[in-house]
């Protein structure tokens, strides 16, 4: 009697050459991330190493700048809080609008939604 031979899908592929390929991109990568980590390491050591003290009229200075920035977002948080303000207040008139003159089911619902916030 004649045997009968396996067919493909029985037999399998055979993927040892794409782990191996796959191993080695990945031992690739991780020496480049090893060689990057130490020239940051490098860099940082020789930047902080070239840094000179601050003199105390710099101090002086740069606590001046921060209380200007501090006082200029406290006046732009104003600001924005006050565009939201108008904003609403604005939407809030448009809907009173339409349900006054118009009796638009939708823009009372839109109301009691803002009233309820």
């Amino acid at each position: 009697m004649a045997r009968r031979r396996k067919s493909n899908l029985e037999e399998g592929v055979n993927l040892d050459s794409l782990m191996d390929a796959l191993t080695n991109v990945v031992a690739v990568l991780i020496l480049v991330l090893i060689l990057v980590q130490a020239d940051v390491s490098k860099k940082v050591v020789d930047f902080l190493e070239g840094l000179e003290p601050a003199t105390s009229e710099q101090v002086e200075a740069s606590k001046k700048e921060v209380e200007i920035f501090v006082k200029r977002v406290a006046e732009l948080d104003q600001l924005l809080q006050n565009a939201v303000v108008q904003n609403i207040v604005g939407i809030v008139a448009i809907l009173l609008w339409q349900t006054l003159f118009h009796r638009n089911h939708m823009t009372k619902c839109y109301l009691i939604a803002i009233y309820r916030c």
